[in-house]
């Protein structure tokens, strides 16, 4: 019967605007919203641009293991069978296979990672005290999956309790998937890192930061890996 958000526009109080389109997204909408089972809301507007606004990826994970899990030198990766499951914030879960990409590196002695990720998202408004700020870039979600060279399917181990400084890429204290998400994010140039943050991306030292940092922290966080390549001094 009331707003729980609530901000002052002019003389008058208003609920928080939940979802605010901006840039070429921006303008009024033309339709009622529709509401599907995950609770995300559809709606278009005069832009004509359709928009999904929904609950928070949380994580994506591999629930099945592609078919092939043992390669030779060389080879790509085959999905084939693999079932990637999205967690949203509001406890609902989701297949998302169809909707994720993986990197196309071909599996060496140096390579058994694979990074998998859950492009589609864009940004979203975010609550600062009485304000709701507008277009905050949203960190897509990743995951990685272990593979193997040779005869033996590798373990995927439980995610270690060593900390370390690099890979720590939002500078929250921990190395976790949301630090993997925001390099993916900033190598497809969807959200911008300070030069700290970049320092802490680059785990693998080469100087670029691209899917291989991703998935090298996504790695340590599920404790594939117990240390980067390259450590943060």
């Amino acid at each position: 019967t009331k707003a729980d958000y609530v901000t002052t526009e002019g003389d008058h109080s208003t609920a928080y605007a939940l979802f605010t389109p901006t840039g070429e997204q921006a303008q009024y909408a033309i339709c009622s919203p529709i509401v599907d089972e995950y609770g995300t809301i559809y709606f278009k507007n005069d832009s004509a641009h359709m928009m999904a606004f929904g609950s928070t990826i949380e994580k994506i994970e591999v629930t099945k293991k592609p078919d092939k899990m043992v390669y030779s030198e060389g080879e790509a990766f085959d999905p084939e069978g693999m079932v990637v499951t999205a967690t949203y914030a509001n406890g609902k879960t989701r297949d998302v296979t169809s909707y994720v990409t993986y990197d196309a590196d071909k599996i060496t002695a140096d390579k058994t990672t694979v990074t998998i990720s859950f492009p589609y998202v864009m940004y979203r408004n975010q609550e600062n005290g009485t304000e709701m700020d507008q277009g905050v870039t949203a960190e897509t979600p990743v995951t990685t999956l272990e593979v193997a060279i040779g005869t033996t399917e590798p373990d995927q181990p439980d995610a270690p309790t060593v900390e370390i400084k690099a890979g720590d890429v939002n500078l929250d204290g921990y190395i976790d998937t949301r630090d993997a998400g925001l390099v993916i994010s900033y190598y497809y140039e969807t959200a911008e890192l300070t030069a700290e943050q970049i320092a802490k991306a680059d785990v693998n030292g080469d100087g670029e930061i691209d899917t291989d940092d991703a998935g090298l922290i996504v790695s340590y966080y599920y404790g594939n890996i117990k240390e980067f390549p390259l450590k943060a001094q």
